[in-house]
């Protein structure tokens, strides 16, 4: 449940290498425009509007052959160097399994704006706006076939030729792409591959542009308007979200689409801002705010996309989310299954974001101690889950770790250790060696072991969790404190006394240091200590902690607590 400073806009160089552009000739090109150019022209338009027509029939093979007739043509009529593009095209059959739900565009952040190929009139376009166009439409379909890579070097390539040509702004696409849209493409792909902060720097290099047009049209300010929710959705998305300035680019963002579209205006780009204004409130654990922005975006992504569009699906999946936090769990699951309803007709039965709605409604039943339904669900959530990503994938782990922890409420242990052991498996092989989930998994297959009296097997697991968290945390984290516990405990059920002691005694400094004296946790551990130092027969200091564990619990509970 799921992000970092403030980036000023700047004209940084792109992070996506390229060549340099070479001129071989000083003349502009409306200069040596004679009217053999003037036929290369139109021959080059009408091989771009093909290409285009291609790509929209989905034709991307036979796209990629006129495209590269038009650049060769091109090359011989213009003076840029112009890349040679590639023989042939070789399409990625599916993003990135390692792709957040919204980079793999499934779903609309508003982050999709200019995602059209462009045809373009002969008679409006000059040589550079049809170089650049050219690269720019070529880009898109390398995007269509998840070529990430080739499609950053064919939008940068026409972002350079545009900035030389004067960066044309017209707002008449048949006259060449706009410098606003590269801009946004080259931002969105820089997002895609998670390089969110390279991505801010483009999306603000956008605004800047935007904010500073001659023109004040009610398009160019939907544009600036649509640039402020693409970089909301940045700072959203950053390893350490900004959501104060998210919240602050999507507010405006909305503020001029309704002074321009009017203040009762529906739309589908509104829909979107408000759904993401939501995420931020449910982020902020504020979910009556955020079910109140949920509820507006569906209604009108409702009447705009129909009940079966997968962006009505995201908000109802938000949504579900949230009632599912504020412990509503009818409402959730009428939600939850809404949405597999929709996902899995728009998707199909093996999808991710089946499995993890199926986990979702699993947690549900679990939460209700249904746990027969629950496990059905799980088992079926770790199905789909494979068939869609794969044995080891951190969603299969994830949901191997809840199958495990309704098992092990169930007193099922050989199955829970069984299935949290797989899942193990499959953190080693695609976690960090340090991440905490592998801490989380260790930690409770030793608990098994602890209650089953295997106490050798325990500390191995509990040692080698405290490891990790020691290099990730720091040696002072609270919550090596409670691993920690667990070790002493194991010691004082071995009878080793000593050590039990000791281990106790490093939990209780680690929690005071972090709490202060005046702290259950404290007092827990000095209740703890309490009890080793009586089997040792230390009886007087026992009396002390024991005394010293009532007198905080006294304090901060009240005398009558139970």
């Amino acid at each position: 449940k799921r992000n970092s400073s403030n980036q000023k806009a700047s004209n940084q160089a792109m992070s996506f290498p390229h060549q340099p552009l070479h001129v071989t000739t000083a003349l502009h090109d409306s200069q040596i425009c004679t009217s053999d150019c003037s036929l290369q022209v139109i021959a080059i338009t009408r091989l771009n509007n093909t290409a285009v027509a291609c790509i929209n029939s989905s034709q991307y093979e036979e796209a990629g052959q006129f495209f590269r007739r038009a650049l060769n043509k091109a090359r011989q009529t213009t003076f840029f160097d112009i890349p040679e593009p590639k023989p042939s095209l070789t399409r990625q059959l599916e993003v990135s399994k390692s792709l957040y739900i919204y980079q793999r565009g499934e779903y609309d952040e508003g982050m999709h704006a200019f995602s059209d190929p462009l045809q373009v009139d002969a008679s409006l376009v000059t040589l550079h706006s049809l170089t650049s166009t050219i690269l720019y439409n070529l880009g898109q379909l390398f995007l269509r076939i998840n070529d990430n890579e080739e499609a950053a070097s064919s939008f940068m390539r026409a972002l350079q030729i545009s900035e030389w040509g004067g960066g044309d702004r017209s707002k008449n696409s048949l006259s060449g792409v706009s410098v606003m849209a590269i801009l946004h493409n080259i931002g969105h792909v820089q997002y895609r591959n998670g390089h969110y902060e390279d991505a801010v720097r483009t999306y603000a290099k956008a605004l800047h542009l935007g904010k500073n047009s001659y023109s004040k049209s009610p398009d160019s300010l939907l544009e600036v308007a649509t640039t402020l929710n693409c970089l909301g959705v940045l700072y959203f998305h950053l390893p350490k979200a900004d959501t104060a300035k998210a919240m602050e680019l999507y507010q405006e963002s909305l503020v001029i689409r309704r002074a321009v579209l009017g203040v009762e205006c529906e739309s589908i780009e509104i829909a979107t801002t408000l759904n993401n204004v939501g995420r931020i409130y449910y982020m902020r654990a504020e979910h009556d705010k955020a079910l109140e922005l949920y509820r507006d975006a569906l209604r009108m992504r409702r009447r705009l996309l129909g009940d079966e569009h997968l962006d009505v699906a995201a908000t109802v999946y938000n949504a579900g989310q949230t009632y599912h936090q504020r412990g509503e769990l009818d409402s959730a699951m009428q939600l939850y299954q809404e949405f597999l309803r929709i996902a899995r007709q728009r998707l199909g039965p093996h999808h991710r974001d089946v499995a993890i709605m199926l986990k979702c409604m699993a947690q549900i039943h679990h939460e209700r101690k249904e746990y027969d339904n629950a496990a059905a669900l799980y088992e079926e959530a770790l199905a789909v889950g494979k068939a869609a990503l794969g044995s080891f994938h951190p969603e299969v782990a994830s949901t191997l770790n809840k199958l495990g922890n309704l098992l092990y409420e169930k007193g099922d242990f050989d199955s829970a250790i069984r299935v949290y052991k797989e899942g193990l498996d499959v953190e080693r092989k695609v976690l960090d060696v340090f991440h905490p989930n592998i801490v989380v998994t260790l930690t409770n297959i030793g608990q098994i072991y602890k209650l089953r009296g295997e106490y050798q097997n325990a500390l191995r697991l509990y040692k080698e969790a405290v490891s990790i968290q020691r290099h990730s945390l720091g040696t002072a984290h609270p919550n090596i404190s409670s691993t920690l516990s667990s070790i002493a405990l194991i010691h004082y059920q071995s009878r080793s006394y000593n050590k039990a002691l000791d281990v106790y005694q490093e939990a209780l400094r680690i929690r005071r240091d972090a709490f202060g004296d005046h702290n259950l946790d404290v007092a827990s551990t000095l209740n703890s200590i309490g009890l080793v130092l009586f089997k040792m027969e230390l009886h007087e200091l026992a009396m002390q902690s024991f005394h010293e564990s009532l007198r905080i619990r006294r304090r901060l509970l009240g005398n009558d607590h139970r």
